[in-house]
């Protein structure tokens, strides 16, 4: 468990390299410190939940726009470089998922919670969803408990 500045614990963090930028979820708000200029700023109560676990991840958007996404497993948001804030608000996504979003060639993927499901937004739109984009992991006959994605050293011969 990690302490903040607000003396609160920790939920979940992420470093934006590109915009040296690190977020920071406490309670129900999201503290976003800019290392090149000191200044702090406050997400004011993006979740409704204020414990348990707050994943990040980063999304590219096909005409390389970047955002943060970060979810608390029922609420999803996106957060762009000027700290704007857009939530999800479509029905089909799933909830409650495993807060472990992963985002993968234009989609974001997260784990329904107690299945073996695997959702999968729109294409090029990680605020979108449509009912039935989801694959069964069958390989085992548990749950889903994480997403994570695993990058390849490989090179071409």
């Amino acid at each position: 468990v990690i302490a903040s500045v607000a003396a609160e614990t920790v939920r979940g963090m992420f470093f934006w390299e590109d915009q040296y930028k690190l977020y920071y979820a406490v309670n129900n708000d999201i503290y976003v410190y800019t290392v090149t200029s000191g200044a702090t700023a406050t997400i004011s109560n993006p979740f409704g939940t204020t414990t348990g676990e707050v994943g990040f991840c980063l999304y590219l958007y096909d005409n390389n726009t970047a955002v943060v996404i970060a979810t608390d497993g029922t609420t999803l948001i996106q957060i762009n470089s000027a700290n704007t804030v857009t939530t999800c608000a479509d029905a089909d996504m799933p909830s409650p998922h495993i807060p472990t979003p992963v985002f993968l060639d234009g989609y974001l993927f997260l784990a329904d919670s107690g299945t073996a499901d695997i959702y999968n937004s729109n294409l090029n739109n990680p605020m979108a969803w449509t009912a039935g984009d989801f694959i069964s992991a069958e390989m085992e006959g548990d749950d889903v408990i994480r997403l994570a994605k695993l990058k390849s050293n490989c090179a071409n011969s």
